[in-house]
């Protein structure tokens, strides 16, 4: 295939940011009660910024981890949250 140029995404990590979005987005979408609690939330604030921010201060989350030790801060959720806004 000469002439051919494949261009390989280096930077982050499975479409997100960092392992840790990922793995945040991860837990909060394919965990029944989570999603539905995020989809909540979701419904009651838009922004995906402001839910994050309820989302951690209502399950008391910011600076908790996942099981596999990612962790939950405004960032990992917002991102997580916009993902689920956006299916």
């Amino acid at each position: 295939m000469m002439g051919t140029v494949i261009k390989i995404k280096t930077e982050g990590y499975n479409g997100h940011k960092s392992w840790d979005h990922w793995n945040v987005a991860l837990w909060l979408s394919n965990d029944e009660w989570w999603y539905e609690q995020c989809m909540e939330i979701l419904e009651a604030h838009p922004d995906p910024a402001e839910a994050a921010g309820t989302f951690l201060w209502f399950f008391k989350m910011d600076g908790q981890k996942t099981p596999d030790g990612a962790e939950f801060n405004l960032s990992t959720v917002t991102e997580a949250l916009r993902g689920l806004q956006e299916e």
